[in-house]
Formats: C-alpha cells, structure tokens, sequence
C-alpha cells in the first residue's frame, strides 16, 4: 500500500483532523483503545497549536522548527495507531478506509509469469582457480517485472583437453566428454540473486576448460529461456 498519510503540510492538516475524529467516532466498533486513542488526540492538539503560531505573519524561526517537529511527531504517533488498531482489522470496512481517509486495498491477485528474458556472463579470473562472472540480462526489449526476474541459475561442467572418460564423465566429478551444445548437458547448478558469482575450483582443475549457461528464474523457481554456452579456461 502507498503510503497514506499527506506529505504537504495543509493537507496533512485536515487529513490528521479527519482521522482523529473518525477514530473517535468509530472507536467501539473498531474496539480502539480509550488511552491509545486520548493519547493521539494529545499529539494532534499539540499538533495544532504549533500549525497555529506557524501561521502567524511575525513567525520566527523557532515556531517553524516547533510546527515541523510536532508534525513528526504526530505522523510517528498516527503510524503506531494505525498498526495497533486499524490495519488488519477485520472490522474496518472499505467505507471506513474512505472516512479515514486510507487507500482501498489491492485484492486483485497478480501472478508472476516465468521469465521471458535471457542471460549471459562476462568472466575474468581472479587467481589461482578463481574465476568471477558478472551476470547480465540481454535481449530485455520488454523488462519483465522484478518478480519474474528473481534471480539467476548458473549451469557449469568442467571438461579436460580432449574430454573426460567414461570414467570420469559418470564418476562424482562428471567432467565432460565433449563440448555442451545447450545448457541441458551441463552437470551442476546454482541459483544466485547477484551479478556477481565466485567460482573457486579445484587445484587440479586448473588448465581445463569450464563451460557456463545462465537462465533467469521467478520467485517461485520456473526458468526462463536459456542462454547461450560460453567457456574459457581454468587459471
């Protein structure tokens, strides 16, 4: 919900008055505390008073800073209010949002489609078996909403000079016994919200070749389209 309390101060000035009254008005109803509410009235008539003199011709210095923190102060005291009492009451009707002077709530239920962009890496290393990627969105002509564009699954397998053996390729590692077409053929994964990823290799792996593949995800886990293989070699 945007936020619902006035920023100008002649609006919020008829808008506090309007909320004090109304929750005094509908304070049984809406099962609100006597003192809480005795409480926020105090603040808004300090509230006043301080407008008051602020509005007077030969206004100094020190009444401006009087209004503007009584102000703050009563918007504090408002906000508290309003998460005690009001928000998630079951009573609140959306006739009573309308008399506080609160915006309606969105009901509506907005899914989150699968993304529809690609992704992609450039990649350095860093040291020894150190290699960083930094992620990118490509071919995003229409953004997709942050929603679907949670975060990122990183695809990788590892393959010698001249390929794995079977051996290998079906053993803890499963290096690859040839290039990947698709990201489809590469072994191991891992989702990250950052455009920038670590990879820190073994020692032995060094000298052979990695192969990446990057797909977007949603919140809920669905993968977008995936992007293109590219490879370079283990410092």
């Amino acid at each position: 919900m945007l936020d619902y309390i006035p920023r100008e101060g002649n609006k919020f000035y008829e808008w506090a008055q309007t909320f004090a009254a109304q929750a005094d008005d509908k304070a049984t109803r809406l099962n609100i505390d006597a003192d809480a509410l005795a409480a926020l009235k105090a603040k808004l008539g300090d509230f006043l008073d301080a407008w008051a003199e602020y509005q007077k011709p030969d206004r100094g210095k020190s009444t401006t800073t009087a209004k503007n923190t009584a102000m703050l102060v009563l918007k504090k005291a408002v906000r508290a209010f309003y998460g005690q009492f009001l928000k998630g009451n079951p009573a609140l009707s959306a006739a009573d949002r309308d008399d506080f002077g609160l915006p309606q709530l969105d009901t509506a239920y907005s899914p989150v489609p699968p993304p529809g962009n690609q992704a992609t890496a450039k990649h350095r290393p860093l040291g020894d078996h150190l290699l960083e990627l930094d992620i990118e969105i490509i071919g995003d002509i229409l953004p997709d909403a942050k929603a679907s564009d949670y975060g990122f699954r990183v695809y990788w397998g590892i393959m010698p000079q001249g390929g794995a053996s079977v051996e290998a390729a079906t053993g803890p590692k499963r290096e690859l016994m040839k290039a990947p077409a698709g990201g489809e053929e590469l072994p191991f994964s891992r989702f990250t919200r950052r455009k920038r990823e670590v990879f820190d290799f073994a020692e032995s792996d060094r000298g052979k070749t990695v192969s990446f593949c990057i797909r977007l995800e949603n919140a809920k886990g669905q993968a977008g389209p995936w992007g293109t293989v590219f490879s370079t070699i283990i410092p």
